[in-house]
């Protein structure tokens, strides 16, 4: 069973999708926590060099497209780096951003 840690808004983010959205992501979460793999996931790729094991869980809600960027593989950690509403197929810039920066602080906190 792995830790859920939370990065920055994170949490608070996923707590103002709607219902539906946080339910749906809210399994994948927990499939993930008990070393399951998510039914559906990518791999978030060239958010840049040393940014490596980025993944996004995906669901549709009603017509609206939400997602959770996550690493699950620093120790026993499972940490949330991102969730947002994506308004396009592209990821934004805006939100790669947040996801690498994230992921630099966390690596700060665990050295």
């Amino acid at each position: 069973m792995s830790n859920l840690f939370w990065c920055g808004t994170s949490l608070d983010d996923i707590r103002a999708f709607p219902k539906a959205a946080k339910i749906s992501l809210g399994r994948e979460l927990d499939r993930l926590e008990r070393g399951a793999m998510p039914s559906d996931f990518k791999p978030l790729k060239n958010l840049g060099k040393g940014i490596n094991g980025v993944y996004e869980i995906r669901t549709r809600e009603d017509g609206d497209i939400f997602r959770v960027a996550y690493v699950a593989k620093f120790g026993d950690d499972l940490v949330v780096l991102h969730c947002w509403q994506k308004k396009s197929q592209q990821t934004s810039e805006s939100d790669k951003k947040t996801i690498v920066k994230r992921y630099k602080e966390y690596q700060e906190i665990k050295r």
